[in-house]
């Protein structure tokens, strides 16, 4: 092969590449929101509302060391952060956790707050009849349940293959 085609060829193969990238960088993405999702739709966390994984916003652009792709959980949803890292969450001074049929009631003139050991329960009813309404906590330790981090470490080791494929499909590695 002669310097010229040679030149040529590696230049062709140069132009090529940013649209690899580009397009390895939108699997990528791709890949990484359809792991998130499946985390946040029961197989880390159960879902009730799916406002967590609704609120799930995926892009990439071009960064001056390359490509980044970037995910983005839980704008404006205050549990989105205590599920990813665990932690405490302590009442001021109380902690109201609703018992009956998930949804919160109010507070009735006939309602009974029973102490016990951990905290206080809320009952409803007479002598018979009694429901429980909610249970009353100081704290309550929310679990680690990582649903990005383990996403993004997928995505990274995935799109380091992809990328190496790529460049081996242009003829660079």
């Amino acid at each position: 092969m002669t310097p010229r085609a040679y030149a040529n060829k590696a230049m062709a193969r140069a132009r090529a590449a940013p649209a690899v990238l580009a397009q390895v960088a939108d699997r990528a993405r791709a890949y990484m929101e359809g792991r998130i999702k499946r985390r946040l739709s029961g197989a880390v966390l159960r879902r009730q509302t799916g406002k967590l994984r609704d609120s799930l916003a995926t892009d990439w652009g071009h960064t001056s060391s390359g490509v980044s792709v970037r995910a983005r959980v839980g704008d404006g949803l205050r549990y989105a952060r205590i599920h990813e890292e665990g932690g405490v969450i302590r009442g001021r001074p109380w902690l109201r956790i609703p018992i009956a049929s998930g949804k919160a009631q109010a507070r009735q003139a006939g309602d009974r707050v029973i102490g016990n050991p951990r905290g206080a329960t809320i009952v409803r009813g007479g002598r018979n009849r009694t429901a429980l309404i909610a249970l009353l906590r100081r704290q309550v330790t929310i679990p680690r349940r990582p649903y990005m981090r383990p996403s993004l470490e997928e995505t990274a080791e995935w799109g380091a293959n992809a990328l190496r494929d790529g460049l081996r499909k242009l003829g660079v590695t």
